[in-house]
Formats: C-alpha cells, structure tokens, sequence
C-alpha cells in the first residue's frame, strides 16, 4: 500500500546576499520673470541594479518636468505644468520568480494645471485643479482635486480637500510571476 502526505515545510533561516548598486543624477533650472511670473525645469536619471537570489534586474529611468507659475490680477496665482517619463528594464527571472514580458519600456506623459483663488485675502483661499495623466499601463487617468484652506490666524489653518487620485501600477503589481508553493507531484500555486 501507497500512501502520500503532505508533510509541511522545514522552516530555515536562509541568509542570501543581494547585490545592490545604482545611482541618480537631478538637475533644476528655476527662472523668475518677475514676482507673479517663474518657470522651473527639472531633469532626473536613475540607474538601479539588482542581482540576488530572486532574479536580476537592470533599470534606467528618465524624467523631465517643466513647471511654469503666474500670477493673473489680484485674485488668480495659476500653476501649470508638464511631464515626461521614459523607464527601461531588463531582467533575468529564477525557476521561483519572472517578469514576463522579460525587459520592458513605457512611458509616462502628464499635465497638470492648478489655480489659487483668493476668497477673502490673507484669510480664505480656494485651490482648483487637475492632473492628465498618460500611462502605458492604465491609458488615460483624470486626477481632480478642490481644497479650501481658511486661516484663523498666523499660526493656525483649517483646510479640507476632496481630490480624485490614482497609482500608477508596477511592473510588480502587473508582469510578476511568482511561485507561492510547491505541492507534491507537479503541482504548484502561482501568483
């Protein structure tokens, strides 16, 4: 007579190196016109690796934004602003883990525009705004947001917001495939 069982796992404490290196370069440029006009541009690059037990990982990523602010009559301080991302990985994956596709680009585009509206000066101010986003994992995202802020005095402030926000998802929330178990015969439970 056969039988089979399944027994659970020994738990071992396994110490593993994982080998990180990386490194970013940002750079920003501010200009003001005058008081009620300035613009900033900033730039970003980032080059991670990683090489562990799990899997191998190579990333550069690149980021570029432009700002620009201005003050319209007494009452309007208007911010609006664009954004471009570039992130390029390549990876080696284990029998436990991988990223499928294997290497990966996309990239990201963004707008946004703000206005603060002064309700009663040095006292209540009403911020309206949006964010347009382009991504190449979710398309098309719309961020609104309104927030009031009232000051009671130098030193102390109420505000409330309402704002409509979303993540962006990772590559982990979206290409990884990852083996949880292993059952007995060829069976496993995957992620």
């Amino acid at each position: 007579i056969v039988h089979s069982a399944l027994s659970p796992p020994e738990n071992l404490n396994v110490f593993m190196h994982t080998g990180l290196s990386g490194g970013n370069v940002l750079s920003r440029w501010n200009h003001a016109f005058s008081t009620r006009s300035d613009i900033t541009v900033q730039f970003y690059f980032d080059r991670y690796t990683r090489s562990g037990p799990e899997s191998r990982e190579l990333r550069n990523t690149v980021d570029f934004d432009f700002r620009h602010h201005v003050g319209l009559g007494s009452r309007h301080d208007l911010t609006w602003g664009v954004g471009y991302r570039h992130s390029a990985d390549q990876t080696v994956g284990t029998i436990d883990q991988a990223f499928v596709p294997a290497n990966r680009a996309g990239e990201l585009w963004s707008f946004f525009v703000e206005d603060q509206i002064t309700l009663k000066p040095d006292c209540l101010l009403l911020y309206v705004g949006t964010k347009l986003e382009n991504s190449y994992f979710t398309g098309f995202v719309l961020e609104p947001s309104v927030r009031l802020a009232w000051n009671l005095s130098n030193r102390q402030t109420l505000w409330a917001a309402v704002s409509d926000a979303s993540r962006a998802p990772s590559r982990h929330d979206l290409n990884l495939v990852a083996v949880l178990t292993a059952l007995p015969g060829p069976a496993e439970v995957v992620l």
